[in-house]
């Protein structure tokens, strides 16, 4: 894991230990959690790469930051990283890591309506989630198609109070974690987070709210933690970025503009004005989110804003699209659109910002 990515995460666990949400506002007054320390950890989504790679020297790392809490992403075939439920356990012990919770996507695929049970596929996922020691099994999405009907919506949500009582019997809790999608997607005219919280039991079905996820969506946690007290005993924070979406122009690869200045020369042009630029135009948040998407991230970090957030000394304008009617009376094409552009030399930015990392 790079030096950098390694600083980072470590301030990251210092800034969510410096977050203030008060318990009272979060657990309610008879959940156990309520009654310990806050628990503060990384989910391995954030280092999946390096999970990927190496997951053991990655959980070695994390240890070495001071991390004790963590919560898996990957559960295939019965296995965590690689590792049976039995062996991931001796791993985090050996470590000093605790697994208090875990993501694995539960679909109406996990039931079977003939028998009116759960299959063993999925009663397995609780045994080996209990193995681990995990308070809560998190399901963090429902299908796109299951969302479109109102039914089989609804028999989604009741599946989740069923396994909840599932869970119950090996002293766990079932859980769901939030995208954007259900703070604007509506089923039957209402919204399907609200949908979620109406319908579950909130003695066997908890909420691991995603602050960053629902951003995105112009959802706000402080809203609807007010608006359901002691529904959220986990919560998932991620760092934001704002960026001005106010100002409009157009992202230049200087490699392409490299090859233009080359073409104006070679091709005896006359003289005039030729504005340098590729061609389309956007927002510097619609230029981020590309970057983000480029990366596989997820753009609901980066937040739109007025530029009139950012104290600066020069006023940047407002709309600053070039003109290539020049090129084009003359004969010579434009330079490509900046989204071509940039997918075509993101691979060689990727690289260069790994070097960066890794040189620290």
């Amino acid at each position: 894991m790079q030096n950098s990515r390694r600083k980072f995460i470590q301030n990251a666990s210092l800034v969510l230990a410096g977050a203030s949400l008060k318990p009272s506002v979060l657990w309610s007054k008879n959940d156990t959690i309520a009654k310990t320390k806050n628990l503060i950890g990384i989910q391995l989504y954030s280092v999946r790469a390096d999970m990927g790679k190496n997951p053991l020297g990655t959980l070695t790392e994390l240890a070495k930051m001071g991390y004790e809490h963590v919560e898996h992403a990957n559960y295939i075939n019965r296995k965590f990283y690689g590792w049976t439920a039995t062996e991931f356990k001796k791993v985090l012990d050996s470590l000093g890591l605790h697994m208090p919770s875990g993501h694995t996507v539960m679909d109406l695929n996990h039931f079977d309506k003939a028998k009116n049970d759960f299959t063993d596929a999925w009663k397995y996922t609780i045994d080996d989630a209990a193995t681990l020691g995990q308070t809560y099994v998190i399901s963090p999405s429902i299908d796109s198609k299951v969302r479109k009907s109102f039914d089989a919506f609804m028999f989604q949500v009741e599946l989740f109070n069923k396994c909840g009582e599932l869970c119950k019997k090996q002293g766990m809790k079932f859980g769901y974690h939030n995208h954007d999608f259900e703070f604007k997607e509506k089923v039957n005219g209402e919204l399907i987070y609200d949908l979620i919280l109406k319908h579950t039991d909130p003695s066997l079905v908890v909420q691991q709210l995603d602050f960053g996820n629902m951003y995105g969506a112009g959802a706000r946690g402080d809203d609807w933690i007010n608006k359901y007290p002691g529904r959220f005993p986990s919560l998932h924070v991620k760092d934001e970025i704002k960026v001005a979406n106010d100002q409009v122009g157009q992202p230049t690869s200087t490699i392409d503009l490299a090859h233009q200045i080359v073409n104006l020369a070679e091709t005896g042009l006359s003289s005039g004005i030729y504005h340098g630029s590729n061609s389309g135009k956007a927002t510097w948040w619609e230029f981020a989110c590309a970057l983000m998407e480029l990366s596989g991230e997820n753009s609901n970090r980066i937040l739109p804003v007025l530029s009139q957030e950012f104290q600066t000394k020069t006023k940047r304008p407002e709309y600053s699209v070039l003109d290539h009617s020049e090129w084009q009376d003359s004969g010579v094409s434009p330079m490509r659109p900046w989204r071509t552009a940039l997918e075509a030399i993101y691979p060689e930015i990727h690289k260069a910002v790994e070097r960066e990392l890794a040189n620290g």
